[in-house]
Protein backbone atom coordinates (compact mmCIF):
# COMPACT_ATOMS: atom_id res chain seq x y z
CA UNK A 1 0.00 0.00 0.00
CA UNK A 2 1.31 3.40 -1.05
CA UNK A 3 1.72 5.53 2.14
CA UNK A 4 3.23 8.67 1.04
CA UNK A 5 4.81 10.55 -2.41
CA UNK A 6 7.69 12.79 -0.85
CA UNK A 7 11.04 13.97 -1.31
CA UNK A 8 13.65 11.77 0.10
CA UNK A 9 17.45 12.22 0.20
CA UNK A 10 19.67 9.36 1.21
CA UNK A 11 22.88 10.42 3.06
CA UNK A 12 24.79 9.64 -0.20
CA UNK A 13 24.27 10.70 -3.71
CA UNK A 14 20.36 9.93 -3.68
CA UNK A 15 18.18 12.70 -4.00
CA UNK A 16 14.59 12.59 -5.58
CA UNK A 17 11.86 15.72 -5.38
CA UNK A 18 9.21 12.57 -5.33
CA UNK A 19 9.82 9.45 -4.02
CA UNK A 20 6.58 6.15 -3.51
CA UNK A 21 6.84 4.83 0.02
CA UNK A 22 4.77 1.17 0.75
CA UNK A 23 4.20 -0.01 3.69
CA UNK A 24 4.45 -2.62 5.19
CA UNK A 25 8.16 -3.06 4.10
CA UNK A 26 8.66 -5.92 1.86
CA UNK A 27 12.37 -7.86 2.84
CA UNK A 28 13.48 -8.64 -1.32
CA UNK A 29 12.53 -5.03 -2.15
CA UNK A 30 15.88 -4.37 -4.11
CA UNK A 31 14.34 -4.10 -7.75
CA UNK A 32 10.94 -4.93 -7.23
CA UNK A 33 8.22 -3.51 -9.58
CA UNK A 34 5.51 -1.01 -7.72
CA UNK A 35 2.46 -1.49 -10.16
CA UNK A 36 -0.88 0.79 -9.78
CA UNK A 37 -4.12 -0.75 -10.50
CA UNK A 38 -4.16 -0.98 -14.07
CA UNK A 39 -0.82 -3.48 -14.13
CA UNK A 40 1.20 -0.32 -15.46
CA UNK A 41 4.76 -0.25 -13.64
CA UNK A 42 4.89 3.10 -11.71
CA UNK A 43 8.35 2.63 -9.56
CA UNK A 44 11.42 0.27 -9.09
CA UNK A 45 12.21 -0.72 -5.42
CA UNK A 46 15.37 0.71 -4.28
CA UNK A 47 15.30 0.68 -0.20
CA UNK A 48 13.96 -0.22 3.34
CA UNK A 49 13.27 3.12 5.19
CA UNK A 50 12.29 3.59 8.79
CA UNK A 51 9.93 6.01 8.44
CA UNK A 52 7.66 6.01 5.27
CA UNK A 53 4.99 7.66 5.84
CA UNK A 54 7.18 10.87 6.62
CA UNK A 55 5.36 11.89 9.73
CA UNK A 56 7.80 10.50 12.26
CA UNK A 57 5.90 7.58 13.42
CA UNK A 58 8.54 5.67 12.61
CA UNK A 59 6.68 3.16 10.52
CA UNK A 60 8.52 0.54 8.59
CA UNK A 61 8.72 0.51 4.36
CA UNK A 62 9.82 0.51 1.20
CA UNK A 63 10.93 3.54 -0.92
CA UNK A 64 10.18 3.24 -5.16
CA UNK A 65 12.06 5.19 -7.25
CA UNK A 66 9.10 6.76 -9.63
CA UNK A 67 9.52 5.01 -13.82
CA UNK A 68 8.92 8.41 -15.10
CA UNK A 69 12.50 9.58 -13.82
CA UNK A 70 13.96 7.21 -16.25
CA UNK A 71 12.07 7.88 -19.17
CA UNK A 72 14.55 10.36 -20.14
CA UNK A 73 17.72 8.37 -19.34
CA UNK A 74 16.91 5.05 -20.42
CA UNK A 75 18.28 5.06 -23.59
CA UNK A 76 21.57 6.42 -22.00
CA UNK A 77 21.75 3.84 -19.40
CA UNK A 78 21.30 0.92 -21.89
CA UNK A 79 24.23 2.01 -24.45
CA UNK A 80 26.50 3.70 -21.77
CA UNK A 81 25.74 2.23 -18.09
CA UNK A 82 25.25 5.77 -17.01
CA UNK A 83 23.59 9.34 -18.09
CA UNK A 84 25.09 11.46 -20.73
CA UNK A 85 26.79 14.85 -20.08
CA UNK A 86 28.59 15.96 -16.60
CA UNK A 87 27.46 14.04 -13.85
CA UNK A 88 25.71 16.27 -10.84
CA UNK A 89 28.68 17.65 -8.18
CA UNK A 90 28.19 16.39 -4.99
CA UNK A 91 29.74 17.99 -1.62
CA UNK A 92 30.24 14.73 -0.10
CA UNK A 93 28.58 15.83 3.53
CA UNK A 94 26.29 14.02 5.45
CA UNK A 95 24.01 15.28 8.06
CA UNK A 96 22.34 13.50 11.20
CA UNK A 97 20.35 14.91 13.68
CA UNK A 98 21.04 15.08 16.73
CA UNK A 99 20.74 17.44 20.00
CA UNK A 100 23.04 19.76 21.24
CA UNK A 101 26.36 21.40 19.10
CA UNK A 102 26.87 20.92 15.72
CA UNK A 103 29.89 18.30 15.44
CA UNK A 104 31.81 16.42 12.44
CA UNK A 105 31.54 12.54 13.06
CA UNK A 106 34.04 11.92 9.91
CA UNK A 107 35.52 13.00 6.85
CA UNK A 108 35.25 11.42 3.33
CA UNK A 109 38.71 12.46 1.20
Amino acid sequence: MVVAKREFAGNWEYLLDEAIFTAPPYPAWSGAALLNHEGKLVGVGSLIVGDASGKGDRMPGNMFVPTDLLAPILADLIVNGRTAGAGRPWLGVTTDEMRGPFGRQRRDP
